[in-house]
């Protein structure tokens, strides 16, 4: 088209005839180009305010066309009206449709509307003002889409029902009109389900009283943590759930694992090619080691459970798939129903190392937009706070080995500063390839029979594994006061660096006695009351 459109005004420019028409979209019952849209593509473009041509409309206008002198021509057919309703027309279409100065007697015609909601809802009791307004609103929705009331669930956010950006403008105008109240042009993204919206509308009418806005389904909640809690406030675990190898699904059977002192290593998992597993360390290519810890069926999820589209959850990262569930497990457990979440200052704070779920070479032209959130590891915690709707600081954090512990460390500092009231704290690894394994085989690091032997003089490397696990957290006086199941409780947490030591990667003694010394102070525990001493390491 681009290259038409230059030899048409060459020509014209050279004397010679010559004119490029820009057709708008044919008519799909006549061959056109809407043929190969699907009916939701058609649908936008007709609200959009471009129609379809049909073939005697573009011969009616054929001799115009060829009389005109013009190197380029448009020929299209557009309503106007919906042309005026798009809130970011192209620059040659917002000439077509200029929208009209208001009249001097729309903001008195628009306060006497509000005067009257206002009304109608003061008559009525609290619950009965949140079931009208939600029934407005709902109802309205279903107007701009075309659909039923009653397939709008409040709780549903209005992508998933359909509403594009134009359809968003639609629905506040006509919200704007029912309630004689302006409203923001962000309305559908800064309240973006039905509920959401309803409650903004309650909270706007002055005589709404708190009692109507306190509800879970439209109130905007604050955190609590009494604005700041102690700085030595002891952290309550209330709920764990755990994916761990050899099929341990539950803190139950990881339990019997380490009662009966069994191991959860094995060999390599089936979705890894076994030729990648070479005995000589000079392989390239290759790993030395054939055996760690792996989970089962990691392919395994209920997108729909989550309201994740089929094509999106393939393009996500398992890592970000077990976390989603983990999550919720250890919410079951724990008692709290993730509607109470939605809108509360829960934090989510999550330790994971990196992703290698896609192909390393990928094909650009199969490229379909969730690959870039779907292997993203900063996206895990905010998967997790998303689908739960929470307002607390959402943080994946990766500091390697050590990444659950900080990511446990900065959720209970988070709590004390009051900018969350309870969190979720989870860990996860996955290793879709044996790249982990291939490259630690080049370093020499890998044990060779895959088993980690901290403190060992046997020691000859490190063993790798797969996991996912998450804790329900919060302050232990506010599990006290609710009566949750109190797991155990963080007396005092501490992270450092190692600053300069024997390599980037390589420990250092006296740096590690500090991040121990500061925590046994923080927890105003002396060392000889220490039972048991737990760590991790290579």
């Amino acid at each position: 088209n681009a290259f038409l459109d230059a030899l048409a005004a060459k020509r014209r420019a050279a004397g010679a005839p010559a004119t490029s028409v820009a057709w708008g979209p044919w008519a799909a019952d006549q061959g056109g180009m809407t043929a190969s849209l699907d009916p939701v593509a058609r649908a936008a473009l007709l609200r959009r305010g471009v129609l379809e041509i049909d073939s005697a409309q573009a011969r009616r206008w054929l001799p115009a066309l060829l009389e005109a002198r013009a190197p380029l021509l448009i020929a299209a057919r557009f309503d106007r009206r919906r042309l005026a309703e798009d809130p970011d027309p192209a620059p040659a279409l917002a000439a077509l449709a200029p929208r009209p100065a208001p009249s001097p007697s729309q903001p008195r015609a628009q306060t006497q509307a509000h005067a009257r909601f206002v009304a109608t809802l003061a008559a009525l009791s609290p619950a009965a003002r949140e079931d009208q307004v939600l029934t407005l609103v709902r109802s309205t929705v279903a107007a701009v889409i075309g659909a039923a009331p009653a397939a709008v669930g409040p709780d549903r956010l209005l992508t998933d029902l359909g509403v594009d950006s134009l359809m968003a403008v639609r629905l506040r105008d006509e919200l704007s009109a029912r309630v004689g109240q302006a409203l923001p042009a962000t309305l559908g993204f800064d309240y973006p389900t039905p509920a959401r919206i309803a409650g903004l509308l309650l909270r706007s009418a002055a005589v709404i009283d708190a009692a109507a806005t306190t509800t879970a389904s439209t109130a905007t909640r604050k955190p609590d943590a009494g604005a700041r809690r102690r700085a030595d406030e002891p952290i309550a675990i209330v709920a764990m759930a755990c994916r761990l190898p050899q099929g341990v699904a539950d803190p139950e059977a990881f339990w019997r694992v380490l009662d009966e002192g069994r191991e959860l290593i094995g060999p390599f998992p089936g979705r890894w090619d076994p030729a990648v597993y070479d005995p000589d360390p000079e392989a390239l290519g290759k790993t030395y080691a054939r055996e760690g810890g792996f989970l089962d069926e990691i392919a395994d999820f209920d997108a729909g459970f989550f309201a994740i589209a089929p094509r999106e959850a393939v393009a996500m990262d398992p890592q970000q798939r077990l976390m989603l569930e983990t999550c919720w497990e250890a919410l079951e457990r724990a008692g709290i129903p993730a509607e109470q979440l939605r809108e509360s200052a829960t934090g989510v704070s999550v330790g994971a190392f990196r992703s290698d779920y896609g192909r390393p070479d990928p094909q650009l032209e199969a490229m379909d937009g969730y690959g870039g959130t779907g292997t993203s590891t900063s996206v895990i915690s905010g998967r997790v706070a998303y689908f739960l709707g929470t307002h607390g600081p959402a943080i994946t954090v990766d500091t390697a080995c050590s990444s659950s512990l900080v990511a446990l460390h900065l959720a209970c500092a988070a709590i004390r500063a009051g900018e969350c009231e309870r969190a979720l704290v989870g860990g996860v690894q996955i290793m879709a390839t044996p790249a982990t394994f291939v490259e630690f085989a080049r370093l020499r690091g890998l044990a060779r029979d895959g088993r980690c032997k901290s403190f060992s003089a046997d020691a000859d490397g490190a063993g790798w594994a797969e996991a996912s696990v998450a804790l329900v957290i919060e302050p232990l006086s506010l599990a006290e006061r609710r009566g949750d199941p109190i797991l155990a409780v963080l007396r005092g947490t501490a992270s450092n660096q190692d600053g300069h030591s024997q390599g980037m990667t390589a420990p250092n003694g006296p740096s590690q006695q500090r991040a121990i010394q500061t925590a046994l102070a923080r927890s105003a525990l002396e060392p000889a009351t220490i039972d048991y001493v737990e760590a991790h390491g290579t």
